[in-house]
């Protein structure tokens, strides 16, 4: 570590006190060879405080295993650290799976902050005080986490509202530590080549992304609106109200909600209500959320998942959702249907077509171990498959073969996975796996035979291939003007430019064909996608059309 990177991260007396607190937990639990990689941080650890750490470190090392002491070193650290792990906890790609069944045990415990306190942020976000934003307001809050917690409030009108406070100063605590996380991420990234492979620099760009779009609360009213709008017709769900009017980047007011946690199966069944039919719903909505809008919950443990008196699920906390881009939806479904049904071929598709297989040379092995795996889990009936044994045994197939599957699939696997947590939990004899395939098979088969959705992906690739054209000339001069400055050299030889005549002619038919196909392919995707419900005559002029498209596009590429 050089000595500007010291001297940039003990910028003030917060951040020198924050580090070396962040040095002695490491050494404390037995990782003082890291820090002795690390070069000139023992400026800043400070040299007696080598010698006390030295006896904890040896007791740590004796009686912990590694993942463990990780675990622990994090859990020292506080909120910053603890949601840093969380986000390991969700790379399986990255992370050995002995570690993440350790990280999975973090827990955000932290002291809830005063109801003056509270009422101090409501008068700073709101610009008045809580008197008159509320008719009531409980000081005491009901819940309490590391960036934010929740009290119960009445407005004027007599509705009952849970209000979400960011917690005072936690920016800037946010802030310090990400200064602190970066630059470690970058010495460690130098001086450490054997964990490069973890690409330490970006995972802490994404987490640092994801954790300054939680600390905006503005971003989870937008995630609830969105939610709600998308279950507007499903009556067996609610997600609470928001009220804008009342919510700032550090302030979210929603209806509350009286209601338990889906895993207290006595008090549900005291209700008269059958778990049964909540696990499933509870599982159908889930899925729904996923292929069908493509913007989920990514973080469905059983504290986010309530049942009302009335038996609906109610969900809560919307603060990290997950997206899947359409292509993306088909990799993902190709790839569990490939697994689903067993077909091995298609798994491997799959990766191939999500561009994931670092190293082609691989494959063959991958596959062949992807094969005995479904193999294995091929002799047992569906309702006694581990879901999550099945897939964190493919996850660490693709560990040790260095394959990166991309974040959003890796977040649908993780809320599935707890999904099915939830379910064992409530009512063990209930098949997630089962639910799965009974889901995905049908939506992936519709998915392929629906000429709409045909349409959508033969009109957006029409689209980049015109504008690639668009982009083409632009392309010729800047590559003319180098030829010109002699920054670019071309050899053709006689016989080439001979060759050359011979063949324009035939290109210039086989060019006109194509223009005049894709011409034809965008009006047809146009008056597909713009139909309600295609008959029979348009998607046969949609296909006839792809065909000609790709035809024509197979004679230019033969005749180059």
């Amino acid at each position: 570590m050089s000595l500007s990177e010291v001297v940039a991260l003990a910028r003030t007396p917060r951040s020198l006190r924050r580090i070396r607190e962040v040095l002695g937990v490491l050494l404390k639990y037995g990782f003082g060879d890291l820090v002795g990689r690390l070069g000139r941080l023992r400026l800043i650890a400070g040299v007696g405080r080598l010698f006390r750490w030295r006896r904890e470190s040896r007791e740590a090392r004796s009686t912990l295993t590694t993942e463990r002491r990780i675990l622990l070193v994090l859990q020292d650290l506080g909120p910053t650290f603890i949601k840093f792990g969380q986000i390991l906890a969700n790379r399986p790609d990255l992370v050995p799976g002995a570690l993440i069944s350790e990280l999975k045990n973090l827990q955000d415990r932290v002291k809830p902050f005063s109801g003056a306190e509270a009422e101090a942020a409501i008068q700073r976000e709101l610009g008045r005080p809580s008197a008159e934003v509320f008719a009531a307001f409980d000081p005491e809050p009901i819940a309490s986490a590391s960036i934010a917690q929740v009290h119960r409030a009445r407005l004027s009108d007599g509705t009952d509202v849970a209000v979400k406070i960011r917690r005072p100063g936690i920016e800037r605590t946010i802030d310090s530590d990400l200064v602190i996380l970066r630059t470690l991420a970058a010495v460690v990234e130098r001086n450490l080549p054997e964990l490069r492979r973890f690409d330490p620099q970006g995972l802490v760009r994404e987490f640092s992304r994801s954790l300054r779009r939680e600390l905006d609360f503005r971003t989870e009213l937008y995630h609830l609106q969105r939610a709600r709008q998308n279950f507007v017709d499903e009556p067996r769900l609610l997600i609470p109200r928001p009220h804008p009017a009342l919510c700032t980047s550090g302030v979210l007011v929603m209806d509350f909600v009286d209601g338990v946690r889906i895993t207290d199966r006595e008090v549900i069944e005291s209700w008269g209500l059958d778990v049964l039919p909540l696990v499933r719903a509870g599982m159908e909505i889930t899925l729904r959320a996923v292929f069908e809008h493509r913007f989920f919950h990514a973080d469905p443990h059983p504290g986010n998942f309530f049942v009302l008196r009335d038996g609906r699920i109610c969900m809560l906390d919307f603060g990290i959702m997950g997206t899947i881009a359409e292509e993306r939806l088909d990799h993902l479904l190709a790839y569990l249907h490939g697994i689903l049904t067993r077909d091995v071929d298609m798994v491997m598709s799959a990766l191939v077509d999500m561009g994931v297989l670092e190293d082609d040379a691989v494959a063959p092995e991958l596959k062949t171990e992807i094969e005995w795996l479904l193999g294995r889990y091929g002799s047992l009936a569906i309702e006694e498959i581990d879901t999550m044994g099945l897939l964190d045994a493919l996850f660490d197939l693709f560990f040790r073969y260095r394959v990166k599957p991309p974040a959003d699939l890796l977040l649908v696997i993780k809320t599935l996975g707890i999904l099915e947590g939830i379910v064992r939990e409530v009512y063990p004899q209930f098949s997630p796996m089962k639910e799965v395939r009974a889901f995905v098979v049908p939506f992936f088969v519709d998915r392929l035979l629906d000429p709409q959705y045909h349409a959508r992906v033969v009109s957006g690739r029409v689209v980049d291939s015109l504008r690639a054209l668009q982009r083409l000339p632009g392309r010729l001069d800047r590559m003319l003007k180098k030829i010109e400055a002699g920054e670019l050299h071309v050899s053709v030889s006689p016989e080439a430019l001979a060759e050359l005549g011979r063949q324009r002619s035939a290109a210039t038919a086989r060019l006109t064909m194509t223009g005049l196909t894709v011409l034809a392919g965008v009006a047809t995707a146009v008056h597909v996608a713009s139909v309600p419900s295609p008959d029979w005559i348009s998607a046969v002029g949609l296909g006839a059309t792809a065909l000609l498209l790709g035809g024509a596009l197979a004679s230019v590429i033969r005749g180059r």
